[in-house]
């Protein structure tokens, strides 16, 4: 499996399934501005959504993901939805921690 590289945006409400490959409504997908290594099996995805992007949808899920089309889906979340415009960016931040269960 790739490493994570991209992460993407979309506008379905479905809750998040173990099961889910895709995003249920995906709109657009960048490669991630920032990738932040923290404490030991801790990393930080960052991307940004410029006042020219997303505009016009009520966004309200993300994933990260292996691949700038298709690729393996690592993870996808869904928040209340925020709607885009130009008259902001959205800076997108999503901590993923790997942690051994005993």
């Amino acid at each position: 499996m790739n490493d994570p590289s991209h992460m993407a945006i979309g506008t379905g409400i479905a809750s998040p399934q173990v099961t889910d490959t895709t995003l249920q409504t995906e709109l657009l997908r960048k490669i991630f501005s920032s990738k932040t290594k923290g404490t030991i099996g801790k990393i930080t995805y960052e991307m940004t959504l410029t006042t020219a992007e997303g505009n016009g949808n009520n966004l309200s899920e993300v994933g990260v993901l292996n691949a700038s089309s298709g690729g393996d889906l690592l993870n996808r979340l869904t928040f209340k939805p925020i709607a885009k415009t130009s008259d902001f960016e959205l800076k997108i931040e999503i901590d993923l921690e790997v942690r051994r269960k005993n």
